[in-house]
């Protein structure tokens, strides 16, 4: 019985802080949840994808609400964008099933590790600046149709195989291509993400990779914490919540990945 209740109240933790970083600053639930699914809660890692791609539909459908209410969402110049990311994500999401769980860990452990660091450098807002002085911008808004079908389309993969639910990398997308304002970018995103997580969910629970118990719990708190973090946007200092969640991101990513061996 006690374990049962560590776990609900671990599920309960770690939906309510998903949530409250996703809604503030459009990250992924994915780079919190799929290595505390694995590593603290034991769940295989398919499943941990599959089930933390649901919890991000909920966020991205919650927090993305607050942002629309608040008319910080503008859908229709991204369509062709979220149209490749969804076939991206059912393609990405087959390649789950067949990948050995230790490849799966290797890659999943140095992409966060990546993330963590990038986090806890730059924090959340310094990475736009960061990224706008390495990109051509021009030449990505005269080619938006080539640039929105592969960059969709990375994501989608990316967000299909190892549930990395991609809304930081589509505000980026929308800022630099499109045009948005960061607000707008980041509620359009979440959005976006309700549907590209959500087709990735579905695609997951239909090859059984889901864990439909853990759902019920984390994704009402992650509703939560993200309900707070978009009403609160703007009081929350972004940077340093980025940097708090990239350290523990880090060693989420490096433990997942020295587990292996142990």
């Amino acid at each position: 019985m006690l374990g049962n209740l560590a776990e609900v109240a671990m599920l309960l933790a770690l939906g309510f802080g998903a949530g409250l970083f996703v809604g503030t600053a459009s990250g992924t639930a994915g780079s919190m949840l799929i290595p505390s699914f694995t590593l603290l809660v034991g769940y295989a890692t398919p499943d941990a994808i599959g089930t933390s791609l649901a919890v991000d539909c909920v966020i991205g459908a919650v927090a993305g609400a607050v942002y629309l209410k608040n008319r910080h969402v503008d859908v229709q110049p991204a369509l062709l964008l979220v149209a490749a990311a969804l076939a991206g994500t059912l393609l990405g999401s087959r390649f789950t099933s067949y990948t050995p769980e230790a490849g799966l860990n290797v890659i999943l452990g140095c992409f966060l590790v990546f993330i963590g660091v990038v986090l806890i450098k730059n924090g959340a807002s310094k990475n736009v600046s960061v990224i706008s002085s390495k990109i051509r911008g021009r030449f990505l808004r005269r080619h938006r149709t080539a640039t929105f079908l592969a960059l969709g389309l990375a994501v989608g993969l990316i967000s299909g195989f190892i549930g990395m639910g991609g809304g930081r990398m589509l505000a980026v997308i929308l800022i630099f291509v499109v045009g948005y304002q960061i607000h707008t970018a980041i509620g359009t995103s979440l959005i976006l993400m309700f549907f590209i997580a959500g087709t990735g969910a579905v695609s997951h629970a239909v090859s059984h990779e889901i864990v439909p118990g853990a759902v019920a719990l984390a994704a009402p708190a992650a509703a939560a914490g993200a309900l707070v973090s978009a009403s609160f946007a703007n009081r929350i200092n972004e940077d340093t919540l980025a940097r708090v969640v990239g350290g523990i991101i880090l060693v989420l990513g490096v433990f997942l990945v020295v587990n292996l061996f142990l």
